[in-house]
């Protein structure tokens, strides 16, 4: 295969090992003309240099992703384009763990209050790893709060699972 100038080997069933992405539908049909170099081999007009890795999980079912965020992110839009769904999920679990990493790391932004909060505000600034600097809105959390805090919280994980 010819990927954006690079060449890849590899075994139909290997393309197969997602059904559903277009590397699966392309390894079920021969080439057309149209769509092989001038050495006969099926070309696909997509930047390469991710292409490795992407084999490399269709083979394994897993791979080393990149250290970088601008590679990821160029990893997770192939994965996109290629339909190959259980690298997607990979790349955005990785993302999110990296995510809540850093937010549990100390990398806390400081936000003062100047008002009262609804209990959804509250939440929504405390699950955004900020600090709320107003005694009230502590002490609105921590006692009569509680009991409408743990709904919404319930309400915003079942929200959030739905993005990884």
């Amino acid at each position: 295969m010819n990927v954006g100038g690079s060449l890849f080997v590899t075994y139909r069933q290997t393309l197969a090992a997602e059904p559903h992405s277009l590397l699966a539908r392309l390894g079920q049909h021969s080439a057309q003309p149209d769509t092989t170099d001038q050495n006969g081999n099926v070309f696909i007009d997509r930047d390469g240099s991710q292409f490795r890795l992407i084999l490399n999980f269709l083979r394994d079912g897993s791979c080393c992703l990149p250290s970088a965020d601008q590679a990821i992110e160029e990893l997770l839009i192939e994965a996109q384009h290629y339909r190959v769904l259980g690298l997607v999920a990979l790349i955005n679990t990785h993302k999110a763990s990296k995510a809540r990493h850093s937010a549990e790391s100390g990398s806390m932004r400081y936000r003062p209050v100047r008002k009262s909060l609804s209990f959804k505000e509250c939440f929504t600034i405390l699950a955004g790893t900020s600090i709320v600097a107003t005694a009230t809105s502590v002490v609105v959390l921590t006692a009569a709060a509680l009991p409408e805090m743990k709904e919404i919280y319930k309400l915003e994980m079942k929200r959030m699972d739905r993005w990884l």
